[in-house]
């Protein structure tokens, strides 16, 4: 009798142990309190709305990067053509800062000495929200490569902004034709 008092001592025991355990473990895992949950969203929050103009900030200097990309190889093309003695004419290219609303441009042309007596071969237009700072607002500026030497009468540079912001990129191209 005394070992079966014992048994059902220890039994009882053992379950009171159970007990205080499953206890301890509702309490550790009953959930999140409303303060946690509203903590984590506004933390993710936070950074969602960081990431968002990190990359809004890049997509803008890739844009700018490809303008820069496109009126360089435009140029060298348009040097090229002029070396090449394409139609027996100089090439030029006439950057054009509009004054009005209108998206600004270049145009690549044909001429025997310049701008006014050339033929426009193409105009292409510079992508939204980007624009030339140089030249300035309203003005035009002319680099015609020569025949044969593909050298450019002088120096000349471009600078081209995204609209509202202080991003900007340079072309240059100096006396030998050279575009960088």
């Amino acid at each position: 009798m005394i070992s079966r008092d014992l048994k059902t001592k220890q039994f009882k025991n053992d379950q009171r142990e159970i007990r205080v355990i499953n206890r301890r473990a509702d309490r550790r895992f009953k959930g999140f309190t409303l303060i946690e949950v509203i903590l984590v969203i506004a933390m993710l929050a936070v950074v969602a709305s960081m990431s968002t103009a990190v990359y809004f900030g890049y997509y803008q200097g890739v844009r700018l990067d490809e303008t820069r990309q496109d009126i360089s190889n435009n140029a060298v093309l348009t040097r090229s053509k002029a070396m090449q003695g394409e139609e027996g004419l100089k090439w030029g290219i006439r950057f054009n800062n509009v004054l009005n609303d209108a998206s600004d441009k270049y145009e690549i042309f044909a001429t025997a000495s310049d701008y006014s007596a050339g033929t426009i071969k193409e105009i292409l237009y510079l992508s939204a929200n980007v624009e030339f700072s140089d030249p300035a607002n309203g003005a035009t500026k002319d680099v015609i490569f020569n025949k044969i030497s593909g050298t450019a009468g002088s120096a000349a540079g471009v600078s081209i902004i995204l609209s509202g912001t202080p991003d900007s990129r340079t072309i240059n191209i100096n006396a030998q034709g050279l575009v960088y």
